[in-house]
């Protein structure tokens, strides 16, 4: 026998999505369609992800920001059209919104951070979507260094240095 070594990889859980003021039918379909490994949640304290429209994010922040509980990341489309829903979903699966990507990007700032404080000039961190770019701003700031989000999308990514 021939032992063979097959790298592991985890099953990618599915991405719970809870919209708010977005059509429900359009969601359902655009999951269908793209065979995507996501799933509706009625409750929002369910949710890894809350889809919500641009008008709603501007005249109620403060109410998503309560039902997020500043934890759940929120991805704001313009409009309520199949299309705006298909590419939202589609960006949750190609801007690495998983946990993992999301451990990985804060361990990444977390050395970039002790880097510069040991005096490297600056480092400038891998491509992340504007949730995580956030996070990392926020981890950077807390440690009295200078951040600065650089590029544009999707390789949108921040510059960290002393202030």
């Amino acid at each position: 026998d021939e032992y063979i070594d097959i790298p592991y990889k985890p099953i990618p859980k599915a991405v719970r999505i809870f919209p708010y003021g977005v059509s429900r039918n359009r969601l359902e379909k655009a999951i269908r369609e793209l065979r995507a490994s996501a799933y509706i949640v009625k409750d929002w304290k369910e949710a890894d992800v809350i889809l919500t429209l641009k008008a709603h994010a501007q005249k109620e922040p403060a109410k998503l920001h309560e039902a997020s509980g500043g934890n759940i990341p929120l991805t704001i489309i313009k409009s309520n059209t199949y299309n705006q829903i298909v590419n939202a979903v589609k960006d949750l699966f190609r801007n690495g919104s998983s946990q993992r990507d999301e451990d990985d990007a804060i361990d990444e700032a977390q050395a970039a951070i002790e880097a510069v404080i040991d005096g490297e000039e600056s480092i400038e961190l891998m491509p992340q979507n504007s949730y995580i770019r956030r996070l990392q701003h926020k981890m950077i700031e807390e440690n009295n260094l200078n951040s600065q989000s650089i590029g544009i999308e999707p390789n949108r990514r921040i510059l960290v240095s002393k202030r």
